[in-house]
Protein backbone atom coordinates (compact mmCIF):
# COMPACT_ATOMS: atom_id res chain seq x y z
CA UNK A 1 0.00 0.00 0.00
CA UNK A 2 3.17 2.10 0.59
CA UNK A 3 3.63 1.87 -2.91
CA UNK A 4 0.60 3.00 -4.38
CA UNK A 5 0.55 5.94 -2.07
CA UNK A 6 4.19 6.78 -3.26
CA UNK A 7 3.21 6.22 -6.69
CA UNK A 8 -0.04 8.72 -6.12
CA UNK A 9 2.40 11.14 -4.62
CA UNK A 10 5.01 11.00 -7.14
CA UNK A 11 2.39 11.55 -10.00
CA UNK A 12 0.25 14.39 -8.44
CA UNK A 13 3.93 16.12 -7.94
CA UNK A 14 4.22 15.75 -11.28
CA UNK A 15 0.98 16.93 -12.12
CA UNK A 16 1.70 20.13 -10.26
CA UNK A 17 4.97 20.38 -11.93
CA UNK A 18 3.34 20.46 -15.20
CA UNK A 19 0.59 22.84 -14.42
CA UNK A 20 2.95 25.45 -12.61
CA UNK A 21 5.20 25.04 -15.84
CA UNK A 22 2.03 25.28 -18.33
CA UNK A 23 0.61 28.40 -16.16
CA UNK A 24 3.83 30.28 -14.57
CA UNK A 25 6.65 29.82 -16.83
CA UNK A 26 5.20 29.20 -20.16
CA UNK A 27 3.44 32.79 -20.37
CA UNK A 28 6.64 34.45 -18.99
CA UNK A 29 8.94 32.84 -21.59
CA UNK A 30 6.67 34.07 -24.35
CA UNK A 31 6.41 37.61 -22.61
CA UNK A 32 10.17 37.74 -22.57
CA UNK A 33 10.45 36.58 -26.35
CA UNK A 34 8.26 39.25 -27.38
CA UNK A 35 9.92 41.60 -25.71
CA UNK A 36 13.29 40.68 -27.26
CA UNK A 37 11.57 40.81 -30.78
CA UNK A 38 10.22 44.38 -29.64
CA UNK A 39 13.95 45.64 -28.84
CA UNK A 40 15.27 44.33 -32.08
CA UNK A 41 13.05 46.17 -33.81
CA UNK A 42 13.67 49.37 -32.04
CA UNK A 43 17.46 48.10 -32.65
CA UNK A 44 16.87 48.30 -36.41
CA UNK A 45 14.96 51.65 -36.25
CA UNK A 46 17.67 53.20 -34.53
CA UNK A 47 20.49 51.83 -36.60
CA UNK A 48 18.56 53.89 -39.88
CA UNK A 49 19.86 57.29 -40.53
CA UNK A 50 17.84 59.80 -40.36
CA UNK A 51 19.57 63.02 -40.59
CA UNK A 52 22.71 62.38 -42.85
CA UNK A 53 23.13 63.59 -46.36
CA UNK A 54 20.87 61.37 -47.99
CA UNK A 55 17.77 61.91 -46.21
CA UNK A 56 18.18 65.71 -46.33
CA UNK A 57 18.87 65.28 -50.02
CA UNK A 58 15.58 63.05 -50.55
CA UNK A 59 13.55 66.01 -48.21
CA UNK A 60 14.93 68.37 -50.14
CA UNK A 61 13.97 66.70 -53.53
CA UNK A 62 10.68 66.17 -52.07
CA UNK A 63 10.05 70.01 -50.82
CA UNK A 64 10.71 71.23 -54.76
CA UNK A 65 8.35 68.74 -56.12
CA UNK A 66 5.51 69.59 -53.96
CA UNK A 67 7.03 73.67 -54.11
CA UNK A 68 5.96 72.84 -58.19
CA UNK A 69 2.61 71.10 -57.42
CA UNK A 70 1.95 74.47 -55.43
CA UNK A 71 2.80 77.35 -57.43
CA UNK A 72 0.66 75.57 -60.40
CA UNK A 73 -2.66 75.46 -58.17
CA UNK A 74 -2.05 79.15 -56.35
CA UNK A 75 -4.00 81.59 -58.19
CA UNK A 76 -2.06 85.26 -57.96
CA UNK A 77 -3.03 88.27 -56.35
CA UNK A 78 -1.90 91.17 -58.88
CA UNK A 79 -0.79 94.17 -57.45
CA UNK A 80 -3.27 96.60 -59.41
CA UNK A 81 -7.05 96.24 -58.74
CA UNK A 82 -7.69 96.73 -63.02
CA UNK A 83 -11.45 97.28 -62.07
CA UNK A 84 -12.16 98.03 -65.79
CA UNK A 85 -10.26 95.33 -67.11
CA UNK A 86 -12.02 92.88 -64.96
CA UNK A 87 -15.36 94.56 -65.05
CA UNK A 88 -15.45 94.07 -68.98
CA UNK A 89 -13.93 90.27 -68.45
CA UNK A 90 -16.77 89.45 -66.14
CA UNK A 91 -19.65 91.22 -68.86
CA UNK A 92 -17.82 88.76 -71.38
CA UNK A 93 -18.46 86.07 -69.94
CA UNK A 94 -21.81 86.46 -68.93
CA UNK A 95 -22.35 87.23 -72.33
CA UNK A 96 -20.33 84.14 -73.68
CA UNK A 97 -23.11 82.23 -71.50
CA UNK A 98 -25.99 83.80 -72.98
CA UNK A 99 -26.89 86.66 -70.56
CA UNK A 100 -27.41 90.16 -70.88
CA UNK A 101 -24.76 92.21 -69.18
CA UNK A 102 -25.28 92.26 -65.52
CA UNK A 103 -24.95 95.25 -63.18
CA UNK A 104 -21.57 95.43 -61.62
CA UNK A 105 -21.11 97.54 -58.06
CA UNK A 106 -17.89 97.64 -55.87
CA UNK A 107 -17.72 98.15 -52.33
CA UNK A 108 -14.58 100.06 -50.31
CA UNK A 109 -11.66 97.92 -50.35
CA UNK A 110 -10.12 96.32 -46.72
CA UNK A 111 -7.08 94.84 -45.90
CA UNK A 112 -7.72 91.05 -45.70
CA UNK A 113 -4.77 88.53 -45.18
CA UNK A 114 -1.87 90.27 -46.33
CA UNK A 115 -3.82 91.38 -49.46
CA UNK A 116 -6.36 93.87 -50.40
CA UNK A 117 -10.21 93.08 -50.59
CA UNK A 118 -13.01 94.79 -52.69
CA UNK A 119 -16.30 93.53 -52.25
CA UNK A 120 -18.04 93.32 -55.95
CA UNK A 121 -21.62 92.86 -56.59
CA UNK A 122 -23.45 91.39 -59.38
CA UNK A 123 -26.80 91.07 -60.31
CA UNK A 124 -27.84 89.38 -63.70
CA UNK A 125 -30.67 87.16 -64.63
CA UNK A 126 -30.83 84.12 -66.85
CA UNK A 127 -31.26 81.10 -67.69
CA UNK A 128 -30.49 78.27 -64.50
CA UNK A 129 -27.49 76.31 -67.02
CA UNK A 130 -26.36 80.07 -68.13
CA UNK A 131 -25.80 81.38 -64.68
CA UNK A 132 -23.82 78.12 -63.41
CA UNK A 133 -21.59 78.41 -66.39
CA UNK A 134 -21.06 82.25 -65.66
CA UNK A 135 -20.32 81.23 -61.65
CA UNK A 136 -17.94 78.68 -62.93
CA UNK A 137 -16.27 81.07 -65.08
CA UNK A 138 -15.99 83.78 -62.10
CA UNK A 139 -14.30 80.52 -59.98
CA UNK A 140 -11.85 79.81 -63.16
CA UNK A 141 -10.62 83.31 -63.52
CA UNK A 142 -6.40 83.95 -63.63
CA UNK A 143 -6.64 86.24 -60.61
CA UNK A 144 -8.12 85.27 -56.40
CA UNK A 145 -11.64 86.20 -56.27
CA UNK A 146 -13.39 84.78 -53.59
CA UNK A 147 -17.23 84.02 -54.25
CA UNK A 148 -19.06 84.59 -50.63
CA UNK A 149 -22.61 84.52 -51.63
CA UNK A 150 -24.74 83.31 -53.98
CA UNK A 151 -28.46 83.70 -53.83
CA UNK A 152 -30.67 82.17 -57.20
CA UNK A 153 -34.19 83.07 -57.34
CA UNK A 154 -37.22 82.75 -59.80
CA UNK A 155 -37.85 86.19 -61.46
CA UNK A 156 -41.15 86.15 -60.62
CA UNK A 157 -42.95 86.40 -57.46
CA UNK A 158 -44.61 82.72 -56.27
CA UNK A 159 -46.70 83.94 -53.81
CA UNK A 160 -49.05 86.20 -56.07
CA UNK A 161 -49.27 83.71 -58.99
CA UNK A 162 -48.51 80.19 -60.92
CA UNK A 163 -45.22 78.56 -60.15
CA UNK A 164 -42.36 79.94 -62.95
CA UNK A 165 -41.44 77.30 -65.22
CA UNK A 166 -39.30 79.49 -67.80
CA UNK A 167 -36.05 78.65 -66.13
CA UNK A 168 -35.05 82.19 -65.89
CA UNK A 169 -33.60 82.98 -62.29
CA UNK A 170 -32.06 86.11 -60.48
CA UNK A 171 -28.54 85.41 -59.63
CA UNK A 172 -27.08 88.11 -57.23
CA UNK A 173 -23.34 87.16 -56.38
CA UNK A 174 -21.10 88.85 -53.34
CA UNK A 175 -17.39 88.44 -54.10
CA UNK A 176 -14.00 89.23 -52.57
CA UNK A 177 -11.58 90.76 -55.19
CA UNK A 178 -8.25 90.46 -53.99
CA UNK A 179 -5.42 92.71 -55.10
CA UNK A 180 -2.13 94.51 -53.63
CA UNK A 181 -0.58 92.49 -51.17
CA UNK A 182 2.05 95.91 -51.43
CA UNK A 183 -0.50 98.12 -50.87
CA UNK A 184 -1.18 96.51 -47.55
CA UNK A 185 1.93 97.06 -46.27
CA UNK A 186 1.67 100.89 -45.98
CA UNK A 187 -2.41 100.65 -45.13
CA UNK A 188 -1.90 97.47 -42.16
CA UNK A 189 1.36 97.58 -40.71
CA UNK A 190 0.46 94.20 -39.28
Amino acid sequence: MKSNTNLFLGIGLGVLAVLGVLLVVAPRVHAVSQANAEIGGFRKELAKTNAGPEAIAMLKERLRILEELGNDRITPIPDEPDLAGLMRRMSGMFSDAGIQPPQLTTGVPQPDKGAMSMPMTIVASGGFVSITEAIRSIEGLPRLVRVRRVRLATESDRRKGPVDRTGVVRADLLLDVFYGTSEVAEVDPR
